[in-house]
């Protein structure tokens, strides 16, 4: 004798290998879980230290990450805290990257008064754009676009290792200048 299939919530089979247990995101971006999300993004902040700043930029990548997703797509709160996870530590990798480059030139955008921020980033631009073209390119994808080393790998066709080194070449360059 046959089973009718027993139907999940959106009309899902749940008789299919592995039992569907998400929501689509559509319902994920809906008003009622939106709350949710921000506190998942807090949460998250909190444990992987990004600046309270940076919350409402987790929150808002979170959200265009569901959205990427599809409305159709299944999704649970583990994959939602999975992909806030790997957001927050590339928010966190994006800010070391900000940071060795103003080290390089050697100003801190931390421990001038804001009255001094314009300044110090003028300088770093300035330095940035005596070097090179071919190394003023690599540190504007790099350190202001914000492009890994393997987004870098992909567009230049280079191998990582030499990836690295421009890298290094560029931030010595800076160092070089600025003392």
């Amino acid at each position: 004798m046959l089973q009718q299939p027993r139907l999940r919530e959106g009309g899902l089979d749940t008789r299919r290998e592995g039992v569907t247990t998400g929501r689509p995101v559509g319902i994920w971006l809906g008003p009622g879980f939106l709350p949710y999300l921000r506190k998942v993004a807090r949460r998250v902040a909190y444990t992987y230290h990004v600046s309270d700043a940076d919350v409402p930029d987790l929150h808002q990548e979170l959200c265009l990450a569901l959205w990427k997703a599809g409305p159709d797509r299944i999704v649970n709160a583990t994959w939602i805290f999975h992909t806030a996870n790997h957001l927050a530590i590339e928010i966190t990798r994006r800010a070391r990257r900000s940071d060795r480059l103003s080290a390089a030139v050697g100003t801190t955008l931390e421990n001038i008064p804001s009255s001094g921020r314009c300044e110090a980033a003028l300088l770093v631009h300035a330095h940035v754009r005596a070097l090179p073209p071919r190394l003023r390119r690599f540190c504007e994808l790099r350190f202001e676009e914000g492009y890994t080393q393997r987004e870098l790998m992909q567009t230049t066709n280079l191998t990582r290792g030499t990836v690295r080194e421009i890298e290094k070449k560029c931030l010595r360059r800076l160092a070089g200048r600025a003392r």
